[in-house]
Order: C-alpha cells, then structure tokens, then sequence
C-alpha cells in the first residue's frame, strides 16, 4: 500500500524533487488524454527525481477493468492508484477531473490545475524549472 508521505516530505522513502499528483475517472475524456502525456514527462523525467502519482476513483467492477485496459495499452508506467471510497479525494477536495497537484519535496503543494491543460509545453516547462531549483 503507497502513501504520498512515501514520496514527499523529510521522511520520504524514496527522494523526490517534485511529485504530480493527479486525480481522474475512467469516464473522463480529457483524463485520457492528460494520462499518455504525463506518461511522456514521466519517462523523461524520473531520473532526474519527478514522480508521478494517478489516483483512479472509479467504484465499479467493469469500470476497474477499463481503467486496467488503459493502464495496459498506454503502456503507463507510474503509479496508479484505485481510491474506490473516495478516501484520498475527500482530503483533496477533489469535485472535477482531472485535477493535478504539483507538490514540491517538502510537501507544499504550489500548484492546482483543474481541468485538462493543453498547453503541455507549459506543464514539462514548470517541471524543468522545478527539478533544477528543486
């Protein structure tokens, strides 16, 4: 079982410059489309201490299976994690998907993104500029 205490904070197991955290459902269009994307950043970026952490809150048992079909096909290599009650979203105040928190390693979150961003330059350009200041 992962807790977001695991990647940020003094006590972090695993040191992490900047983690995403990202809130979606598998009904979500634009979520489906954010998923690959970070993905990509992902894949680039994990070396040099981003992670990355989807929180799926789908309840349903066919709905599990879909979101594990996504995973699968999109190849998604971080984490993600099933919130079926709704737990970790509460503490969130998540009402919309998608919704992204870029949490800094001290553990302050510095941004909230509601909502699918198409500007994906500015998101991996927020990333670099973290992960060098860091």
């Amino acid at each position: 079982m992962l807790d977001i205490s695991d990647f940020v904070g003094i006590d972090a197991n695993q040191k992490k410059k900047l983690l995403i955290l990202t809130f979606y459902a598998n009904y979500c269009k634009p979520c489906k489309r954010e998923l690959p994307f970070l993905n990509t950043l992902y894949r680039k970026y994990k070396d040099k201490g981003l992670m990355i952490i989807a929180v799926n809150t789908d309840k349903d048992k066919d709905e599990i299976e879909e979101v594990k079909k996504f995973i699968k096909e999109n190849n998604l290599e971080f984490p993600v994690l099933r919130d079926s009650f709704n737990i970790i979203s509460r503490r969130y105040s998540i009402e919309n998907f998608p919704t992204m928190f870029l949490i800094k390693s001290d553990g302050k979150i510095i941004k909230v993104t509601v909502g699918y961003d198409d500007n994906e330059a500015k998101l991996e350009n927020d990333i670099i500029n973290l992960l060098k200041w860091g």
